[in-house]
C-alpha cells in the first residue's frame, strides 16, 4: 500500500505541501482488491502515507465515523474525568498547551484562577474550531496548576465544558508556568470525525 500511496502523492520538488487530495488505497484485505478513496490533508509525505494507512484500516473494519466509549465510575464523574476513553475512527488533533492570561481584550487575568480557566477553555475551543472540532472531541488532557489548592475549583469549572462525556485527565501541580501570571495551562488531544 505504501508504494501506491507515495506514487499517487508524488511531489517532484520534495517540498512540504499543504493541500487536500484524495488518495486511492488498495488493500489486500478487501475482496477483489477494491480501492478505498480517502480525503486527506497532506502536510508531509510521511504524514500522508501514515494517514492513508490509518484510513485504510478504519474503512476495512467498517468504521466510517468516530465512536467513543467513556469508562468512569461515580468518583470519576464527580471529579469530571474518565478512567479511559476508547475511540474508533477519526482524525487525531494534538493541542498545544494554553493558559488563560491575558483575556480576549488583552487585559491581565493575574491572580484570577476561575477567569484563567474559562479563558484557557475559550482558547482551546478556538484552536479546535480551526481544526474543525469542538471541546467534546477532546479525549485526554493534561492540566498544570501552580497551586494544588486550585484542584477542586478546576474540577468544578471543567464540568461546564463537556456534554458527551469527560476526557481522561491528569491534574499536575507545578512550581511555575511559562508566564509568571499564569495559574493554569491545559494541553489536550482530540479525535475528530473524518
Amino acid at each position: 500500500m505504501r508504494t501506491k500511496v507515495e506514487h499517487l502523492l508524488q511531489n517532484p520538488a520534495g517540498r512540504r505541501a499543504d493541500f487536500r487530495t484524495t488518495a486511492i488505497l488498495y488493500s489486500p484485505g478487501l475482496p477483489n482488491r477494491q480501492p478505498l478513496q480517502a480525503p486527506i490533508l497532506v502536510l508531509s509525505w510521511q504524514y500522508a502515507v501514515a494517514r492513508c494507512f490509518d484510513i485504510g484500516i478504519a474503512r476495512e473494519r467498517g468504521v466510517g465515523t468516530v465512536s467513543r466509549e467513556y469508562f468512569s465510575g461515580e468518583r470519576e464523574s464527580s471529579r469530571s474525568y474518565s478512567r479511559a476513553v476508547k475511540v474508533r475512527g477519526g482524525t487525531t488533533v494534538y493541542l498545544a498547551g494554553v493558559g488563560g492570561t491575558p483575556n480576549s481584550q488583552g487585559r491581565s487575568l493575574a491572580g484570577d484562577f476561575p477567569s484563567q480557566v474559562h479563558r484557557a477553555f475559550e482558547r482551546m475551543r478556538e484552536n479546535l474550531g480551526v481544526a474543525g472540532g469542538t471541546l467534546d472531541d477532546i479525549v485526554t488532557m493534561t492540566v498544570f496548576i501552580t497551586d494544588s489548592r486550585y484542584g477542586d475549583q478546576f474540577i468544578e469549572l471543567r464540568k461546564q465544558y463537556f456534554t458527551r462525556g469527560y476526557p481522561c485527565s491528569a491534574l499536575i501541580g507545578v512550581h511555575s508556568l511559562a508566564n509568571p501570571d499564569m495559574l493554569v495551562e491545559i494541553q489536550a488531544i482530540a479525535v475528530l470525525d473524518d
